[in-house]
């Protein structure tokens, strides 16, 4: 039962009580005696309200119930009222609080729901916004990079225009117009026009003073002309066809030496993989050395240890020991003594009596323990000297097991000072390698360089035969083929250089580890040294040990200690084992490791060296680069290719604009459904506060008046607290809202920031429109001005057509006589370089005998090497059984020098068929040196010859021709004047179009370099754009981050609201719960009452009965009664009075007499003791009442609280009136 209910149980039982004592004479019920139940428990003078007022609730309900009457009064109920009527008051108000408190959870779920949806929007928002920074990032590099592609043409263009600039001016130095090279483009077509017009007077000079000798010429030298030039076809034809096969045969020499240092390097690589598995295994054995020193040196600290404990257990032992030394002397003299008293005791028994006997027959009893002690001892002494024995030898095998490691130690420290004496000559060795390879590198690098002027020799006489024919184009490819095999060269010998740096770098690092190895091995060795000291120590100990035990015995208790200490050292001594295993293991890791290192240098040589030899093919890539020039055309395929790219870079931007306008109006749309939920919020809220004033109105209205339990206060109050947990609500949602209107007018700012970068990206794109079209009209304008261009060249060609056949007749005997000379100066020329070659080839084969001996040096030396390792070998004990193995080896190896002496003797016999070929070359230059010899006595013979017929014939002819000539050169006079006049005007119109040109180039130039200022500009517009958008997008991290942090605020808030939710629903349960249970109270309360008010008037009437007896009783006389009544019968009466009220229900005028029946029967009882017992007031207490069992009152009634009562009712009417 709760205090609540106690407290309603103490009313209803304390108005229980005033309702039975409270009546009157005239039997009805006062007033007062109806509300009762409603005075507070205090006044009625029970036990159980006393028990309640210790929990301090007395004073609370005075005022609560003052305050439910004076509310009743003023909202017109009687406070004397049913409590019928007062529960159906108390129960509209509490289903008018419960529909209030409904619709507002409803409100507040409604409310809830559109909070989430608020949030789920702006989380979109955020989400939606990020994506926006994603895409301007995206573009900002976008056209970041853009720029800088343009940058980089720019700055190509630039490049190239410079690059041709300068071969134009190195052109005209080599020729010898310097003073030309330094002008502009336009002066210097102009100075060439001119240059080429004086060549054609000349040329027309030339053809005619020539034009006399052509007849008789044409005639008489046509046929041998022709015979010589089919001879020289032939001859020439022949010497290409040798060139050819020298060609292939070097070719195939290449070849060859290529194969034969592939082989070598096959050779190496197999003789380098024993030496890498020596390596690796030094190097495991290292590492197992490593291991095996750590193993050790925390043995020695655990040897530390153990020491330590056994010093402090000897000197346990000592003192023991003497302990046990005393008790043994003790017992010592304790033995003669009884020996006497076993005599005495022999003598006494002949004189004994029974006293005698008893004493005996306790000395035996003290002998015979005596005896078993000294036993017991003797058999602990046994086992002591046994288990020292045992200890001894074991001490002795540890001993002779340590030594052993000592030795193995011995032999590991000098196998490692030779591995490290091996270490320092493969250094030594790898140091002369790389001086080798160093000296190597600079002799490929000078043969590039020889090659590379061998290349452009070649070059240049190859031209020279391209000016005659074109079937030597396959020595240009050749040539070019080996300037790109150069260029391959020379960066493989930069890679070559990168990863000797790298080799440089490893091998200090592997010098830093060898360091380090040594100081870890001079750190084993200390603590070697430590270990040893410590083993001398304990076998010392030992020693005094045995000293000891045969002086003294030990106890059981020792013996169990050593027995324990054993396990212990033997395990220190497999401890040690293992520990120069890993010390071993280590070493064979570290050789072998270095035979990694060995291994990985022999490679990298013979990669170098292959890429010696495609240095050669290399050098043609050079110059076919060099040849690469770009025309003035290519540039208008990339001013186009730019524009398209503009293009399309503007479409793009459409497309951006595009996609951004649909984004905004998705934005607009969602800013105004965002505000259409902001007034649903608005309009929400303000009904809200209309309720929650009307609430708190109603509060104030209805505050005076409430139920008549104290209960229905505390539920007023949780209906207060709940209203104020409302405003809380209200409150937050209005710091919400403000919240989502600061977001929204963050988005509108973040909007129409937005649209103003539109806006500037319109007026860009409008820009670079505008300057595509300026860049469209400019090509339109270039390819009109080249259409003219190229009709004024087609007019001038056909005019120099015309003049240029005359000159061509004239340059075609020019040339016939010309190209027997050059011919035989190319042949002189071809001989000269013959002979070169073939110097250059003996010189190649000087090199490769050169390179033939390094190769067998470097042979010599692995076989140095080798001799070292099988030294190494013979001496290290674990490799002994790989001695077959590297036999066999080493027979392999034999056998493969075999092949390599049959290959070099091959190579020796290439040599010499080279050398035939070389001598068979010389003797045809030689027949060829002697053709050409007599080719020129028999030219020499036909020239005189010639000379004199012409001479002879032209003497004839000369009169006749000269009045010919002189007609013709008038007419060619006039013709050369009208020509000339022709050439004057069309050079006057030329020079005007080119002023023009110049005017419109420079034009262009300026155009294009406000244009290129303009890009400039806009470039570092844009820079400043892509700050300001980085700024922009680290203030709107900053601001999401922002947002992050209230969202999560908010989500707090909302778990926050859902916990005063979820408790404020647990209240109005508890609530129905209180008003249910008050209910039930109050039903039961009423059903009490009823059953008060029955038992009230069965009272009553009985008490009516009772006056009416007592009336009878004092009409009869004193005297009479001393008489007629005995003391019996006054007993009776008492028993019959003292009776509870629960035996008289619903007593009438039949009880009464039954009474009066009674009291002649009881005539012999005394009257004084019945009167005293009619008149005295029982004071019985009243039995407490249970919770539903609430009829019975429990209580006693005499005549004299009969009195009582009615005196305490009559005051309490005269109060009320």
């Amino acid at each position: 039962m709760s205090s609540r209910e106690r407290a309603t149980h103490g009313q209803s039982s304390g108005g229980a009580q005033k309702g039975a004592g409270g009546k009157g004479e005239s039997g009805a019920v006062p007033e007062s005696s109806r509300w009762a139940d409603l005075v507070p428990f205090h006044e009625s003078g029970n036990d159980e309200a006393e028990n309640y007022g210790s929990l301090n609730l007395s004073s609370l309900e005075k005022i609560q119930l003052e305050d439910i009457l004076d509310t009743l009064k003023e909202e017109g109920l009687d406070p004397f009222a049913a409590p019928s009527e007062q529960l159906l008051y108390l129960w509209g108000l509490f289903q008018h609080s419960e529909g209030k408190r409904w619709s507002a959870t409803q409100d507040l779920e409604k409310l809830i729901q559109q909070q989430a949806e608020e949030m789920k929007e702006v989380e979109n928002y955020v989400d939606h916004v990020r994506n926006m920074t994603e895409e301007r990032e995206g573009l900002a590099s976008k056209y970041e990079t853009e720029n800088e592609q343009l940058r980089t043409k720019l700055e190509h263009l630039q490049v190239q225009h410079e690059e041709q600039a300068k071969e134009v001016e190195e052109m005209l130095d080599q020729e010898g117009l310097s003073d030309i090279a330094h002008s502009n483009p336009s002066e210097q077509i102009a100075y060439l026009l001119v240059e080429r017009a004086t060549l054609l007077e000349r040329l027309d000079l030339t053809e005619n003073d020539l034009g006399f000798h052509k007849s008789n010429r044409q005639e008489s030298h046509l046929q041998g002309c022709d015979e010589e030039l089919e001879r020289e076809r032939k001859v020439r034809g022949c010497v290409e066809r040798d060139l050819d096969e020298a060609a292939h045969r070097l070719h195939m020499a290449h070849d060859e030496i290529r194969r034969l240092t592939d082989e070598l390097d096959m050779k190496k690589k197999e003789q380098n993989k024993p030496d890498t598995l020596e390596l690796q295994k030094a190097r495991d054995h290292n590492n197992r050395l490593d291991k095996e020193i750590l193993a050790l040196r925390s043995r020695v600290r655990s040897l530390d240890l153990q020491r330590k404990d056994h010093v402090e257990k000897i000197e346990k032992l000592g003192k023991e020991l003497d302990e046990y030394q005393k008790k043994g002397e003790q017992g010592a003299l304790s033995l003669p003594v009884n020996s006497t008293g076993e005599h005495s005791e022999q003598a006494l028994q002949d004189k004994c009596s029974k006293s005698g006997i008893e004493e005996k027959s306790s000395r035996k009893d003290a002998d015979s323990d005596q005896i078993r002690k000294l036993q017991n001892d003797e058999t602990l002494h046994k086992r002591c000297q046994q288990e020292i024995e045992n200890k001894e030898c074991r001490n002795k095998e540890v001993l002779h097991k340590f030594k052993k490691l000592e030795r193995e130690y011995e032999e590991l420290v000098e196998r490692n000072e030779e591995l490290e004496s091996v270490l320092g000559e493969t250094q030594n060795q790898r140091k002369e390698e790389n001086q080798v390879f160093e000296c190597e590198t600079e002799g490929l690098k000078r043969k590039i360089t020889t090659l590379e002027v061998e290349l452009s020799e070649m070059q240049r006489s190859k031209e020279e035969f391209c000016f005659f024919d074109q079937e030597t184009n396959s020595d240009i490819v050749k040539a070019e083929d080996i300037q790109q095999m150069l260029k391959n060269s020379q960066e493989n010998i930069e890679i070559l250089d990168s990863r000797l740096l790298e080799e440089r770098s490893w091998r200090k690092q592997l010098e830093l580890d060898l360091g380090t190895a040594q100081k870890a091995l001079r750190a084993v060795k200390e603590d070697l040294q430590k270990s040893k000291f410590e083993t001398e120590c304990l076998q010392l100990e030992v020693t005094n040990l045995h000293e000891t035990s045969k002086e003294k015995y030990f106890p059981s208790t020792i013996i169990e200690k050593q027995q324990w200490d054993n396990p212990l050292l033997e395990n220190e001594i497999f401890q040690f084992t293992e520990g120069f295993e890993m010390l071993n293991a280590h070493g064979a890791e570290q050789i072998n490791t270095d035979k990694e290192a060995e291994q990985f240098l022999f490679p990298k040589e013979n990669a170098f060296e292959d890429l010696t030899l495609k240095a050669s093919s290399s050098e043609e890539t050079i110059q076919s680069l060099e040849k690469g020039e770009e025309k003035l055309s290519d540039d208008l395929s990339k001013s186009k290719r730019k524009i398209g790219i503009l293009v399309r870079q503007l479409k793009e931007c459409i497309g951006e604009k595009r996609a951004i306008r649909e984004e905004n109006a998705q934005l607009r749309q969602e800013i105004g459904c965002t505000r259409l939920q902001l007034h649903s919020v608005e309009e929400e809220v303000a009904k809200l506060k209309q309720e929650i004033n009307t609430a708190e109105h109603h509060q104030g209205s209805h505050s005076s008046g409430a139920g008549t339990d104290s209960i229905v206060k505390l539920h007023s109050s949780g209906e207060i607290l709940f209203q104020q947990q409302q405003q809380e609500d209200v409150r937050q949602l209005r710091q919400d809202l403000h919240r989502v209107q600061n977001l929204c007018s963050s988005a509108e700012k973040e909007l129409r920031y937005e649209r103003e970068k539109k806006l500037d990206l319109k007026k860009h794109n409008i820009l670079l429109q505008q300057e595509i079209t300026k860049a469209n009209a400019d090509l339109k304008q270039a390819q009109a001005k080249h259409s003219e261009l190229s009709k004024v060249c087609t007019n001038l060609q056909t005019e120099l057509d015309q003049s240029q056949q005359m000159v061509k007749e004239l340059e075609l005997d020019i040339l016939k006589q010309n190209q027997n000379a050059k011919l035989q100066n190319s042949w002189q020329e071809k001989l000269t370089l013959e002979v070169s070659r073939a110097n250059e080839a003996d010189r190649k084969v000087l090199d490769l005998q050169q390179q033939l001996k390094e190769l067998r040096h470097q042979l010599c030396l692995s076989d140095t090497h080798i001799l070292g390792k099988k030294h190494l070998e013979e001496e290290a004990k674990a490799l002994r059984e790989h001695k077959s193995q590297l036999r066999q080896q080493l027979e392999a190896e034999q056998w493969e020098r075999k092949l390599q002496d049959q290959n070099i003797e091959e190579l020796q016999g290439h040599l010499k068929n080279f050398r035939n070929k070389e001598t068979s070359l010389l003797q045809t230059n030689a027949e060829l040196q002697l053709r050409v010899q007599q080719q020129e006595t028999r030219l020499r013979i036909l020239e005189e010859e010639r000379e004199a017929a012409s001479s002879e014939n032209s003497n004839q002819k000369l009169s006749e021709q000269l009045s010919v000539l002189q007609q013709e050169k008038e007419r060619l006079y006039q013709e050369l004047d009208h020509a000339l006049k022709h050439l004057d005007d069309s050079v006057r119109k030329y020079n005007e179009k080119e002023f023009r040109h110049k005017t419109k180039l420079r034009k262009a130039k300026e155009v294009y370099l406000h244009e290129m200022n303009q890009r400039d500009g806009l470039i570092k517009e844009l820079q400043n754009e892509i700050a300001l958008i980085r700024n922009h997008n680290e203030k709107e991290k900053a601001w999401i981050r922002k947002v992050t942090t209230e969202n999560e605020t908010l989500l707090q808030e909302k778990r926050c609201l859902l916990q005063q939710a979820t408790d404020q629903e647990e209240i109005g349960r508890n609530n129905k719960w209180l008003l249910s249970s008050i209910q039930n109270r109050v039903h039961f309360l009423d059903e009490e009452n009823k059953q008060l008010q029955d038992s009230a008037f069965r009272l009553s009437n009985q008490v009516v009965t009772l006056e009416r007896i007592l009336k009878n009783i004092q009409t009869l006389n004193s005297e009479e009664l001393k008489k007629s009544i005995p003391s019996e019968g006054f007993l009776s009466n008492e028993k019959v009075f003292s009776l509870p009220v629960a035996s008289f229900p619903a007593l009438g005028f039949s009880d009464s007499f039954g009474i009066l029946k009674t009291i002649p029967d009881a005539r012999n009882e005394d009257v004084p003791e019945s009167l005293k017992a009619a008149f005295s007031f029982s004071h019985s207490p009243p039995s407490e009442m249970s919770y539903l069992n609430l009829t019975s009152t429990g209580q006693t009634l005499t005549f004299s609280g009969e009195k009582h009562d009615q005196t305490t009712s009559s005051d309490e009417a005269q109060e009320q009136e």
